[in-house]
């Protein structure tokens, strides 16, 4: 958090890589920084992948937390 208020993003995200990489890719929150800081240090592509997994990560959660209906 400290890289990350100083302006030092690519220091914050070789942190939160490492945070990811440990909590085995659980952790929307994680991810998000990591999205967020690889995004700031201008590693487009990765922060596409990372935020992409989340997203994918939380509506898979949401389905299996609610079941989901359609009404006709």
């Amino acid at each position: 958090m400290m890289n990350e208020q100083t302006g030092a993003h690519q220091d914050a995200a070789l942190n939160y890589e490492q945070a990811w990489k440990y909590s085995r890719k659980n952790q929307p929150s994680i991810g998000y920084k990591l999205a967020f800081n690889y995004l700031k240090s201008k590693r487009l592509t990765d922060a596409i992948d990372i935020a992409h997994f989340v997203c994918i990560r939380k509506l898979i959660s949401k389905k299996k937390t609610k079941p989901f209906l359609f009404y006709i």
